[in-house]
């Protein structure tokens, strides 16, 4: 007898894990901690609820994909996703129970709704939201480099995304409410690794491994180059600020302007940066 997709389905859990952030707050380092749970697997920006979010309400919005019936068949197809995006987890990596996607840019202002599309699909869906202080997050952007040499993005782009994605990731939060939505600071993640783990995999309703533990502690001993860094991590504390080295005094004065009302919103202390 030929056997579906539908009959690996059986262990794995009926909504996902999404995590996200503005891009260099530690999304990636984030995912790695997840993964080290035998059980979890959370995929490196497959996007692929981004792509849902396009097919399901963007793309029905134009005439020539889809005019006539379009609620109704937009409603079906919701109601379809779920089992789609289940199955294929579920047949790719059919060793493990939980299961979704990390990607930076659910968050981002290009995917507005995503993250209401997303819950629409998986009412049961779990949010991690990790946030960065911004300053750093601007530094590292500015720092990272295209093939070329050219910089990922200027100062005052920088900062905007750092300010878009904390502030569409927040709302979200206030909206879905704690049950289904976690915020962890990354240089608490950092600092203390071990317990924020903890912490994040009881909002995940994920029983504790010791794989996990092994990894926090390896963290702490020694910082693993996940995706890329901008600057040594074995000169120091890798939540250390650097931005008043990257940035020069001009550049500081105008990412703040963009980035001190999140900042300050998100318990960041800006007092130094204030004139005397």
């Amino acid at each position: 007898m030929t056997t579906t997709p539908h009959s690996t389905a059986t262990r794995i859990a009926p909504d996902p894990i999404v995590v996200f952030g503005a891009p260099r707050s530690g999304t990636t380092f984030l995912n790695h901690l997840l993964n080290a749970h035998p059980e979890v697997h959370i995929t490196h920006e497959m996007r692929l609820f981004a792509w849902a979010h396009e097919a399901l309400v963007e793309a029905t919005k134009k005439d020539r994909l889809l005019v006539t019936h379009r609620e109704a068949f937009t409603q079906h197809a919701t109601s379809r996703f779920a089992g789609l995006i289940r199955d294929f987890y579920a047949t790719q990596w059919p060793h493990v129970r939980y299961w979704g996607d990390k990607n930076p840019h659910y968050a981002d202002v290009l995917n507005r709704g995503c993250l209401d599309t997303i819950r629409r699909i998986f009412p049961g869906a779990k949010f991690v939201h990790i946030v960065r202080d911004g300053r750093d997050v601007v530094a590292s952007i500015v720092r990272r480099k295209h093939a070329d040499g050219r910089a990922w993005a200027d100062i005052e782009s920088a900062a905007w995304t750092w300010r878009d994605h904390a502030a569409i990731g927040a709302a979200f939060g206030r909206k879905v409410g704690p049950t289904h939505y976690h915020e962890i600071r990354y240089e608490d993640l950092v600092a203390d690794g071990l317990r924020n783990a903890r912490e994040l995999f009881g909002f995940l309703g994920i029983p504790p491994h010791p794989a996990v533990e092994d990894f926090c502690l390896r963290e702490q001993e020694k910082r693993s180059a996940f995706s890329s860094p901008t600057r040594d991590l074995s000169a120091g504390d890798a939540a250390r600020s650097d931005w008043d080295g990257v940035l020069s005094a001009e550049d500081r004065v105008l990412a703040m302007h963009i980035l001190e009302p999140k900042l300050v919103e998100f318990g960041y202390s800006v007092a130094m940066e204030r004139p005397a």
